[in-house]
């Protein structure tokens, strides 16, 4: 098993020691077996195929990573899912967080980024608040953060809230390659 540390896949775009980019194979070298696998074939060039580990998803196209996320932070309530942690034979997600009712809220989350030197973009996105990190030629990394008060709601109706009404939560990661153009 390996650890990975939020902090760094937030910084670098790496899952611990797996880039986008690398092979299929790889991933599963370096963290197991997943425990399932779905396979989508668009028209007769394009190969998707979907590794999961627990609640974490790894996008390969054409056999390379595309995209890793975790959109299941949060549970039904919007209560942080200590799932979200790991996939118990493979990996173990190492946080920052010392108290997960407070640091995982929008302002603090901001602020460990700020002291961290991370540039992000924050923006509205259908009823949740992403903080978009773009690494260049490389990556994006995007941090949704969900509310109780704003789902099924648009932005020109959430923004009309007051801000001691809506709680966003650290809800969803996502780590996704620029392109999706390949040469191999």
């Amino acid at each position: 098993m390996i650890e990975v540390d939020l902090l760094k896949i937030i910084e670098t775009g790496f899952f611990g020691p797996v880039s986008i980019d690398d092979r299929r194979e790889r991933l599963i070298s370096v963290i197991g077996e997943p425990e399932h696998a779905d396979i989508l074939d668009v028209q007769e060039v394009d190969h998707y195929e979907v590794l999961n580990y627990n609640w974490w998803e790894f996008t390969f196209y054409n056999g390379h990573l595309y995209r890793y996320q975790n959109k299941c932070v949060l549970d039904g309530q919007y209560k942080f899912d200590p799932d979200f942690l790991s996939a118990p034979e493979n990996f173990k997600i190492i946080p920052w967080f010392n108290n997960w009712d407070k640091d995982t809220l929008l302002k603090p989350f901001k602020g460990k980024l700020e002291k961290s030197d991370i540039e992000y973009k924050e923006e509205p996105f259908y009823d949740s608040i992403r903080l978009l990190i773009d690494y260049k030629d490389s990556v994006i990394v995007e941090i949704q953060f969900h509310c109780e008060k704003a789902y099924g709601h648009n932005p020109d109706e959430w923004l009309q809230f007051s801000d001691g009404e809506l709680d966003w939560k650290f809800g969803a990661l996502y780590v996704t390659k620029k392109t999706n153009s390949y040469n191999a």
